[in-house]
Parts: C-alpha cells; sequence; structure tokens
C-alpha cells in the first residue's frame, strides 16, 4: 500500500505538472488572442476615421486641383494680357528715346544758334528775337513731347509694374496651391496606404482570431473577449516555457505510474476498509470480552480478596497453636494489569516472643522455619473442614527439640496428615501420627515387595 500510495502521489504530481502547462498554454492563447482582438477592435475603430480622412483629402485634392488650374489659366490671361502692355511699354520707350535723341539734337542746334547768335551781333535785334523766339518754341515742343512720352512711358511702365505685381501674386498663389496641393496628395497617399494596410491588416487578423477562438477554452475566451487577462503574450509564453522545462524535469526523474494505478489504490483502499470493519468488528467484540472480562475479574478479585482475608485469619489462628506471632500483609488488589502483576503477600513471623522478621530470616531455627513453612501450607485448605495434608520428610535436618516442637504443632492443628519419614528410631519423628505403615522395596530375587506394616500408635 505504501508503495501504491508513493506511485499515485507521483501520478497525481505528473497530472498537475500537467495541468499547469496545459493551463499556461490557455493563458498563452488567451493571452494572444486578446492582444488580436484589442488590434482587430483599435482597427476597427481606426479604419473608419481613416476613410473619412481619405474622402477628404480626396475632396481637397480636388479642390486644390481646380483652384490651381484657375490660378494657371488667369496667369494665362495675365501673360497674355503683358504682352500689349510689354509692346505700349516699348513703343512708349522707344518713343521716349527718339523724342529724348531729338531734344538732344534741339539742345545742341539751339546751343550752336546762341553761340552764332553771339558771333553776329550785327544782325538786328528784331532778326535775332525771331529766331531765338522760333528756337525756344521749337525747343519747348520738344519738351512737350518729352513730357508726353514720359507720361505715357509712365504709364506703360506703371501698368507692366501693375501687371508684373499681379503675375507675381497669382505665381505665388498658384505656388503655394500647388505646394498645399503636392502635400495633400502626399498625406492622401499616405492615408491610402495605412486604410490599405489596416484593411490587410484586418482581414489576415480575422482568419487568425478564429483559429484562437477554436484553441482557447470557453473560460479562457470569454476572458480574452472582456479584456480580463492581465498578462501579456511574452511573459504567457515563458510561462510556458518554465512549466515544460518543470514537467521534463520531473519526468526524468523516474518513470510515470500508468493511470490504473488509481484503481489499484481504491481496490487497496476497499479491502483495507472492509479489514478495518472487520477489525473494527473485532475489536468491538474484543471491547465486550474485555469489559466482560473486566466485570469477571472484578467479580473475581472480590473473591481473591475474601479469600485472601480467610487465609490470613487461618493463618492467624494456626500461628496462635504455633505460639507464634504472625503478620500477613495483603495487597491491595485493583481492576488493572499493573496491579495485579505486582499484587504480592508479604509475610512476617516471630516465635519465642520475638518481633516477626522475614520467613528467610536466618534468626529462625529449622524448626521454626519448617512450622513457618506448615503455617502457610495449612492456612490454604479448609481447616473447619475435612483438610488432608501430604507432607514429606518435615523432620530432616532438626534436632530432636525440633522435631518434638513440629510434631506438637501437626498435632494441635487437628488436620489429618501423611507424614513421610525415612526409616528412623527417633520416635519423635512418629508421635504426631496415630497410624504408622512401613514401606520396604521389592528386593531383586522376589516378584513383589513385601507387604506394607500397619501399627496403630
Amino acid at each position: 500500500m505504501v508503495k501504491v500510495e508513493r506511485e499515485v502521489r507521483r501520478l497525481d504530481e505528473y497530472e498537475s505538472h500537467v495541468k499547469r502547462v496545459s493551463d499556461a498554454e490557455s493563458l498563452s492563447i488567451g493571452a494572444q488572442f486578446q492582444e488580436k482582438i484589442s488590434e482587430v477592435r483599435e482597427l476597427e475603430r481606426k479604419l473608419p476615421d481613416l476613410r473619412t480622412k481619405v474622402t477628404s483629402l480626396i475632396n481637397t485634392v480636388d479642390r486644390l486641383d481646380r483652384e490651381t488650374a484657375d490660378f494657371r489659366l488667369a496667369l494665362e490671361k495675365l501673360q497674355q494680357g503683358s504682352k500689349p502692355l510689354e509692346t505700349a511699354f516699348q513703343t512708349a520707350t522707344e518713343s521716349r528715346d527718339a523724342i529724348q535723341r531729338q531734344l538732344a539734337i534741339l539742345t545742341n542746334r539751339l546751343d550752336e544758334k546762341r553761340d552764332r547768335i553771339a558771333e553776329l551781333q550785327a544782325i538786328p535785334e528784331e532778326g535775332l528775337s525771331s529766331l531765338t523766339e522760333a528756337l525756344e518754341s521749337e525747343q519747348r515742343e520738344s519738351f512737350r513731347q518729352e513730357e508726353q512720352s514720359a507720361t505715357l512711358w509712365t504709364a506703360a511702365n506703371n501698368a507692366k509694374a501693375k501687371l508684373q505685381l499681379e503675375v507675381q501674386r497669382t505665381e505665388f498663389e498658384l505656388t503655394k496651391k500647388g505646394s498645399e496641393l503636392d502635400a495633400r496628395k502626399g498625406e492622401l497617399e499616405s492615408n491610402r496606404a495605412s486604410t490599405a494596410e489596416g484593411e490587410a491588416r484586418l482581414a489576415s487578423l480575422t482568419p487568425e482570431i478564429r483559429d484562437f477562438a477554436a484553441k482557447c477554452p470557453a473560460e479562457t475566451r470569454a476572458l480574452a473577449e472582456a479584456g480580463a487577462i492581465t498578462i501579456s503574450p511574452e511573459l504567457a509564453e515563458r510561462d510556458v516555457r518554465e512549466t515544460r522545462q518543470r514537467l521534463e524535469l520531473f519526468k526524468s526523474q523516474g518513470p510515470i505510474p500508468e493511470a490504473t494505478i488509481r484503481e489499484e489504490q481504491k481496490l487497496i483502499r476497499r479491502n483495507i476498509e472492509e479489514l478495518e470493519k472487520h477489525v473494527a468488528a473485532r475489536q468491538g467484540e474484543a471491547d465486550e470480552a474485555k469489559l466482560e472480562l473486566d466485570q469477571c475479574r472484578g467479580d473475581y478479585l472480590q473473591v481473591i480478596g475474601s479469600t485472601l482475608h480467610d487465609y490470613r485469619r487461618r493463618a492467624y489462628g494456626l500461628a496462635e497453636i504455633a505460639q507464634a506471632k504472625l503478620e500477613i500483609e495483603l495487597p491491595q488488589l485493583e481492576n488493572e494489569d499493573k496491579s495485579i502483576d505486582d499484587a504480592a503477600i508479604h509475610v512476617r513471623i516471630g516465635f519465642d516472643g520475638k518481633p516477626p522478621t522475614e520467613i528467610g530470616d536466618t534468626a529462625h531455627s529449622g524448626g521454626q522455619q519448617v512450622i513457618a513453612g506448615l503455617i502457610l501450607l495449612m492456612a490454604m485448605a479448609e481447616t473447619e473442614g475435612d483438610s488432608f495434608f501430604i507432607v514429606d520428610e518435615p523432620f530432616a535436618h532438626l534436632s530432636l527439640d525440633r522435631v518434638d516442637e513440629v510434631g506438637r504443632f501437626l498435632r494441635g492443628s487437628g488436620s489429618q496428615f501423611l507424614i513421610t519419614v525415612p526409616t528412623t528410631l527417633d520416635r519423635g519423628q512418629l508421635d504426631p501420627a496415630s497410624l504408622l505403615v512401613v514401606l520396604r522395596k521389592k528386593s531383586p530375587n522376589e516378584s513383589y515387595a513385601p507387604r506394607p506394616i500397619v501399627a496403630r500408635v
């Protein structure tokens, strides 16, 4: 049973390791499943915004395309409108240049005329005055033409500058719109790429999520869908590796018992339970027997106690016959094994008026020791009835005085007894007897032993 229990514990530990690996794998799949669900939800949240932004950017790009086309058309019109101005400006410039050249010529001529007038002092004043006026009139006309030409050139130059400013503004706006258009096109392409990438990722995640949902246990799947798994996929995968390593280490420590060991354990336990029931039943019987035994022993101890008191009483009566002082200490009997095992009767006796001592005390003579033994022996019988004792050579090794002392005790006891003594001429050994029987052995040449000799004393 110990071996089976040990193998069952090993099988339990193995299955516990396997369950931890399975739980770690389920948690890892759940963590990955939750991560995929979170990614899908994030994509589903972002994609509508991206699509809306792409639509907005398409509209913005279309608007900027139209505005850019309008600015290009306006620029072309300005450029076309600048050609007459350029021509007029060129004409005004040429006219101004011609007038300035003519004015320079006239100025030179006027200076020459003045020089000539200075030389021709002899010309009458009237003729000189008319000549001077003619020259001054011609010069004023040249100045007037020059002013007109300058006015025309200034007007043409101002119109050209205004047109150039408008062209520059239009070109700036066109460049600005072009830059904005390029930026929006770039942003549009980026958002289109992000949208396409998100849609492709969403499409690729759909079968992955179905696969994870199929692998995930129902409880773990519910936790993942609720976002209640707190461990990251990386940590969950690390736990899977560690639990697998512990499982492999456990498997390397010894063979894994078969699952049938549990049935064997159940069978053994049933057998043990049956044995325990049997033992309990036998124990119940034993307890009942012990209770009965204790009751019987208690009753028996009461009988023993009464018998011991009777024994002590009879021993005291015999001691009085022997003129001895006897002390008997009876045991205190209790209904328990130790009390019974330790029970003992302590006897002390004293002769010739001496204090009682142990029976084996060397101060007692041989006859006194014989009498003490006879007292204890004869007290065991019912002396009030027909008591009968067989005493084997009670006088052996006793002096004559002690023989007489023992004989007197035997006669005074009033009991019936049979005394065996060897052949002797000591009449003191025969005094206690009222009938004498002499026995002899069979001789080798005789078929039977001689007939006993019986004599009344």
